[in-house]
């Protein structure tokens, strides 16, 4: 997001983090899987969890694995800058799950 209060990306990031200090203890995490390296997006999400856990003894209770596919009216859908295919995503998903 380029503009708007989604475009503040520490503040996206720090979401759970507020969520678990006002004493919520289920929250989930998730990447959008073909906007970037899946192996980077797989490892930030893990760490991301892993903080989770040290900080606040809990990590997150859902993990959410979505990738981009064709989507009418949105281009990038369809060209996505990192291609994600079925192998890798299953790969993935048994990485995550193994975690």
């Amino acid at each position: 997001h380029i503009s708007g209060p989604k475009s503040d990306y520490n503040h996206r990031l720090l979401t759970q983090d507020r969520a678990m200090r006002a004493g919520l203890d289920d929250v989930g995490i998730g990447t959008l899987f073909g906007l970037f390296d899946y192996r980077f997006e797989v490892l930030a999400m893990l760490q991301h969890s892993a903080h989770l856990e040290a900080e606040y003894g809990a990590g997150p209770h859902t993990i959410s694995v979505p990738r981009m596919r064709p989507a009418d009216g949105s281009e990038l859908s369809v060209t996505p800058p990192y291609v994600v295919d079925d192998p890798n995503f299953k790969k993935l998903v048994a990485i995550i799950r193994i975690a």
